[in-house]
């Protein structure tokens, strides 16, 4: 059996990264609120925050006047449910 000292112990912990002790003692909420890149709402109940995205589709139409076109898709997303709202 192998025995370590208190300073070999106190020499690998103290190297440990600090997100990774946050996520092991505090948790996974308080990781995400304090390292993740983006920061990420969550609303409490429904129709409290909605997020819109829009992308130009890879496809042609013919529009009003005969052009071709690209069209744009606008998705809206209830936040709390994930539901797509529009």
């Amino acid at each position: 059996m192998r025995r370590f000292t208190y300073w070999t112990v106190h020499k690998i912990v103290s190297s440990l990264d600090p997100a990774l002790v946050t996520l092991g003692v505090q948790g996974a909420k308080k990781y995400r609120k304090t390292y993740e890149l983006v920061y990420r709402r969550e609303a409490a109940k429904p129709n409290e925050i909605w997020q819109a995205d829009h992308t130009e589709l890879d496809i042609w139409v013919i529009d009003d006047n005969n052009s071709p076109a690209r069209p744009w898709l606008t998705v809206i997303e209830d936040d709390h449910s994930r539901a797509i709202a529009g």
